[in-house]
């Protein structure tokens, strides 16, 4: 689409296409020459302006006095000399807006071209690449000034600057996208004054030729120094990183570095050779805000010192602050008039962590002091964690605590199913009734709600059950009854590191009654076994990893109780006291996975005593049809003693003979119980029974709502 100098028009509109701009190579996409004004109004839409061959723009103006180019849709240019967008005027101003995204291929095909004797201003709201060697992201030559404002993404071929400005008088440049070069060099400028005002990204060498130049890098911006920064007075409000991240760079930055409270020098540190980023200033620097230290290798050596900036007219402490891991110990001085020194001494021990944060700190201590192993990555990440209540979380994704839980959940689960083989009620006047036993066969479902909080010492965990059981009694005699119960439970854990497991558990028993009027005196035993399959998810400090282990546990209880009822069947009053000791064998594991975060958890035994009096108030009465209504409430405590579980482990990825640690979890010793249910009892002794029970504990709360049915046989 071409308009030639001959024509009477100055303005020139393409909208409404239905196909791409595609002319035949070597032709510009549009063209409009003039002696006078000239304006282009391109909005292409859906569709896109594509030329191949030589010298063929995809959008070309000319005229004597002004240009004005607004360009809304994509271009792409595949030729030598074969710009995005050209403009070029004699004498007068350019001006040119682009909405869409402009990618040029060939050798010297800058993305936007502008050159005049007097103004340019680009305005960049798409993405600008250039990629042919000698070609600029943008160009702009505006003898009387250049004004550029890119909001999109602005990159520069193997040998041009991403942006480049050519002028008599003042360059500005405003960015709140990102500017960078295949070259290196991200800017470019030669005129009277030179200004950048970065509110995005920029990324590379920057260069200004003039009389004076200043290069603001405001609060939330990146500048990414390449080799050299010759910007003038350079302020840092944002974050000043030499090389960017993951490339350890030494900038020189010429004349003076002013750095103010908000901003950030973002050093890097190799950990080995003794290398780092570093900036040297050729004239002053003037230092507040922070420096952010991250690592790019764990070190062998874990103390060591950087000379992080040099100044050569001097350097001037303003508060400099120092953001970096709790365990790298970190340190700024300032030595002479010119150096600021970083130092390092690493120990994964530091200050507020509780006991279990503090073992696996120092079996970490003890792994990098070996080698590190295939545990480096893990170093890695808390040597880049500089939050301390972040570093103490990673320190808990990295905890076998989660793997005790199973254990508590299991003792928790085996009370439960032992008192369940303990009833089998029947109907009957009196008071001795409400505490008399039948035979029976029986089944039951409940809800299990566990909330362990998390505290300054425990990680905590939550636990939704289903437990089902089902068993049989039979009287032996008038006071003798002999039972037996099977119980399946699953269940699903998580905890605040977003640990996960889902588990299955089984048990089995035998329960023995003596029920000689008001009083019963029962026992019970029961065991069984369960396993647990278990996901830890990490992620701190640029580390992330999934580690996987399948977990295996096995349990033995015994059960004893002793109760008694008064009063009257109106208002009965029925004290019970239950004592039980459970024995549980947690099965050892080695994890799978986790990146170097995998662990190797020993295998341990846990015996557990517990003892809870409660007492039972209740009532009943007859309904017409001789169904017995029985409500219930219950109140009480229990103790638990020897409920410290400790649980010993490694790092599978730890070098040989690496000290092992061990951790420990504790539960509530004395937890408050209450209980709520109501007994259905048909003339049959046919029984349906509603339940509620609770423990409430200063950190653990659980919760469990149950149906329970019975017939006499």
């Amino acid at each position: 689409m071409r308009i030639n100098s001959g024509s009477p028009y100055s303005v020139l509109n393409v909208n409404n296409l239905t196909t791409d701009i595609a002319p035949a190579p070597g032709i510009d996409g549009i063209s409009f020459t003039s002696s006078g004004a000239v304006t282009i109004n391109s909005n292409t839409g859906a569709f896109e302006i594509i030329t191949t061959g030589a010298s063929a723009a995809g959008i070309s103006a000319s005229g004597d006095t002004s240009v004005t180019i607004n360009s809304v849709g994509d271009i792409a240019t595949y030729g030598d000399g074969s710009e995005g967008i050209a403009a070029t005027s004699n004498t007068g101003p350019i001006a040119i807006t682009s909405l869409g995204d402009i990618t040029t291929y060939g050798v010297g095909a800058d993305g936007i071209s502008a050159i005049t004797q007097g103004a340019v201003s680009i305005v960049v709201l798409g993405d600008v690449s250039a990629t042919g060697t000698g070609s600029a992201g943008i160009a702009a030559a505006g003898d009387a000034g250049n004004q550029i404002t890119i909001m999109g993404n602005v990159v520069g071929g193997p040998c041009c600057a991403g942006v480049i400005m050519f002028s008599s008088g003042d360059n500005t440049l405003v960015n709140y996208g990102s500017i960078s070069a295949l070259s290196g060099s991200a800017i470019d400028s030669f005129g009277a004054t030179n200004t950048v005002e970065n509110f995005g990204t920029v990324t590379g060498d920057v260069g200004f030729i003039g009389s004076a130049g200043t290069f603001n890098n405001h609060a939330g911006a990146l500048f990414n120094t390449g080799t050299i920064v010759d910007a003038g007075i350079v302020t840092n409000d944002g974050t000043l990183a030499p090389g960017g991240a993951g490339l350890l760079q030494n900038t020189a930055l010429g004349d003076n570095l002013i750095q103010g409270s908000t901003g950030k020098l973002a050093i890097e540190l190799l950990g080995a050779g003794g290398y780092s980023d570093q900036v040297t200033v050729s004239g002053t620097a003037a230092l507040a805000g922070n420096v952010v230290l991250s690592m790019l290798l764990a070190p062998a050596d874990p103390v060591q010192s950087f000379v992080i900036l040099t100044a050569m007219s001097g350097t001037t402490n303003n508060a400099l602050g120092l953001i970096a891991s709790p365990a790298l110990h970190a340190t700024l001085s300032f030595p002479n008039a010119n150096d600021v020194v970083l130092g390092i001494s690493i120990d994964f021990t530091t200050t507020g962590l509780n006991p279990n944060q503090h073992a696996i700190a120092d079996h970490l201590d003890h792994i990098l002091a070996a080698g590190s192993g295939s545990v480096g990555p893990v170093l890695l990440g808390l040597l880049n964690t500089t939050d301390p209540a972040a570093y103490k979380a990673a320190l808990d994704q990295l905890s076998p605590e989660f793997y005790s839980d199973a254990g508590i959940t299991a003792l928790y689960s085996s009370l439960a199913f032992s008192n369940s083989l303990l009833s089998c009620k029947v109907n009957g006047a009196g008071t001795a009734a409400i505490i008399r036993e039948g035979q029976c066969l029986w089944a039951g479902a409940s809800a299990v709600f566990l909330d362990a909080g998390m505290t300054t010492d425990q990680i905590g965990f939550s636990e939704t059950a289903g437990l089902f059981t089902a068993g049989a009694r039979v009287a032996l005699d008038e006071v003798w009854r002999l039972g037996f119960g099977a119980g399946y439970q699953s269940s699903t854990l998580q905890t605040a590191t977003g640990a996960q497991s889902e588990g299955a558990l089984g048990q089995a028993g035998v329960s023995i009654k003596y029920n000689p009027g008001p009083l019963l005196l029962a026992g019970a035993v029961s065991g069984g076994g369960g396993r647990y399959d278990t996901t830890r998810p990490m992620a701190f400090g640029g580390f992330t990893g999934v580690a996987e282990g399948d977990q295996n546990l096995g349990l033995f209880s015994g059960a004893l109780r002793a109760a008694y009822v008064l009063g009257s069947p109106r208002l009965y009053f029925k004290p019970i006291l239950d004592m039980s000791l459970t024995h549980l064998e947690l099965g050892g594991l080695t994890e799978t996975g986790g990146g170097g975060a995998a662990l190797t958890v020993a295998g341990s035994g846990q015996t557990v005593f517990s003892l809870a009096p409660t007492l039972e108030v209740g009532s009943e009465w007859w309904l017409s049809n001789a169904t017995l209504v029985r409500p219930l409430i219950r109140a009480g405590a229990i103790w638990y003693d020897g409920a410290d579980f400790a649980l010993t482990a490694s790092f599978a990825g730890a070098p040989v003979g690496v000290m092992l640690f061990t951790i420990d979890t504790e539960i509530d010793e004395v937890m408050g119980i209450v209980g709520a249910g109501l007994d259905l009892i048909s003339g049959t002794d046919a029984v349906l029974r509603l339940s509620y029970d609770g423990q409430l504990g200063e950190t653990t709360q659980i919760h469990s709502v149950g149906i329970k049915g019975s017939a006499r046989f």
